[in-house]
């Protein structure tokens, strides 16, 4: 796992922290996390003539002016992939931002070869237009890259070698704790018909 904050400042690691918890922890939007940004840049930088370190007004430049940012940097953000998704049969095209993103207008799915097209608009306006956005964008969280980044978790290697059975024997037979307590799969057992030793364990 990566240390972001091995050669951090101290000013800037306390800016970031404040951000990430504002917007994680207590919801603050993207929008007013970006005003709290200016606000953290200001204070660094009415404080600075009062600091004795001379490099002290600099770490102005280095607070981000977005959340996504910091996000990113304390790899919080999961790597996702951006599609146009058409508000009306839900098709999905792919969506690059840049010049070289995909100009479709509207919809050209049919249910058959012999059906009409959808039609439907997938961008507010027409794409090489300034300000156009897409009508609706569906994100997708690659599968690899979500197991890669839970495998890297601490302890996930323990609790996935956990004893399932061991566990349930010793806590309250009442309690369920995930999808392994359920009966069906507790009771459903192997070719040896040991209770012991469940087919799905």
């Amino acid at each position: 796992m990566s240390q972001p904050f091995v050669h951090m400042p101290a000013i800037l690691m306390v800016c970031y922290l404040i951000v990430a918890v504002m917007h994680l922890i207590c919801g603050v939007s993207l929008i007013n996390c970006r005003f709290l940004l200016v606000g953290l840049r200001k204070m660094v930088s009415l404080s600075a003539p009062f600091h004795p370190d001379p490099e002290y007004r600099k770490f102005q430049s280095d607070i981000p002016r977005n959340v996504e940012a910091i996000l990113t940097f304390l790899d919080l953000a999961p790597s996702t992939k951006a599609y146009i998704c058409c508000p009306l049969c839900f098709c999905l095209y792919d969506h690059h931002s840049g010049k070289a993103g995909n100009t479709t207008f509207r919809c050209s799915f049919s249910k058959t070869p012999t059906s009409p097209p959808c039609n439907a608009k997938l961008w507010n306006k027409p794409p090489e237009s300034k300000g156009a956005k897409p009508v609706r964008l569906f994100y997708y969280h690659e599968l690899e890259e979500w197991i890669g980044r839970m495998y890297c978790r601490p302890d996930m290697e323990a609790f996935l070698d956990r004893d399932f059975g061991s566990r349930r024997q010793h806590s309250d037979a009442d309690a369920t704790w995930d999808i392994w307590d359920a009966p069906e799969l507790q009771e459903f057992l192997g070719p040896e018909g040991d209770p012991s030793r469940p087919f799905l364990m």
